[in-house]
């Protein structure tokens, strides 16, 4: 295995991580633990609110298309 398939593996961790915190930060703000569980969408929709509050609006826009596709 090279350093690039270290890399990769490395960011797809790093991905899973952010949407798993993103998911446990969700969970924890209603009641109940599997009627709180977040949708993929409302996920996606806190990561974007996430990038848009520490980018420019531009950034934003253009790294949101990427996380929903």
């Amino acid at each position: 295995m090279g350093a690039s398939k270290y890399s990769t593996d490395e960011q797809r961790l790093r991905e899973a991580l952010k949407f798993a915190n993103a998911c446990g930060a969700l969970t924890v703000m209603e009641r109940g633990a599997i009627p709180a569980l977040p949708t993929r969408e409302a996920v996606l929709s806190a990561l974007c609110l996430d990038l848009c509050t520490s980018r420019c609006y531009d950034v934003h826009n253009s790294a949101c298309y990427q996380i929903m596709s």
